[in-house]
């Protein structure tokens, strides 16, 4: 049944040409049925609140995400002392997925926030990309991790320059503020359905 749920989904988006990626089950709720499915379908990712699964192994990278529920007030104010506290824990972290929904717009008080906090972690110097293109970074940067040079230079070779760690290469500098590096900012959830590209 989540097979052809999951392939009826698909076809739509292939008869109107929309991009699709990856797929969010509603409220992250996947059954056994439905992670077999997406074993078997031509998607790059799915998600759960806190990670990004790469397809179709659901190898599982961290990437904290902010949410709302804004169906009643006080589900918003709620939402937004949840989303405060758990944005200033992350202020380190590599990523922060927006996870938006339509009916947050429909608000005042969800909306000004959105907006909010989109112009704040740009000023912060962070990045938008769609799940999909940070991946694909993600994905890059772990193969010229691992990549073992082909023809270097004899001069390097008889003296091999000293190497600095992945958080300094990075622009990260321990103990001072780095206002200029730019971290990533992704996109968060689909408005159609439950796909996402």
């Amino acid at each position: 049944a989540a097979l052809a749920r999951l392939h009826a989904g698909l076809e739509m988006f292939q008869r109107y040409d929309w991009p699709v990626q990856g797929f969010v089950a509603p409220a992250w709720l996947m059954s056994d049925g439905t992670r077999q499915a997406l074993r078997e379908l031509p998607l790059s990712y799915t998600s759960d609140p806190q990670h990004l699964y790469r397809l179709p192994d659901f190898s599982a990278i961290d990437a904290p995400g902010l949410v709302w529920c804004a169906r009643s007030a006080w589900r918003r104010g709620l939402s937004k002392i949840v989303s405060d506290q758990r944005e200033q824990r992350w202020r380190e972290a590599s990523v922060i997925r927006l996870g938006l929904h339509p009916v947050d717009m429909r608000h005042r008080f969800s909306r000004d926030y959105w907006l909010h906090t989109l112009q704040r972690l740009l000023a912060e110097g962070r990045v938008p990309l769609t799940k999909i293109d940070w991946l694909a970074r993600q994905r890059g940067q772990l193969e010229r991790a691992h990549a073992v040079p082909v023809a270097a230079h004899p001069r390097d070779a008889a003296h091999p320059r000293p190497q600095r760690p992945d958080h300094v290469r990075a622009g990260h500098h321990p103990g001072r503020r780095n206002h200029h590096v730019r971290h990533p900012l992704v996109r968060g959830a689909g408005w159609l359905m439950w796909f996402e590209g």
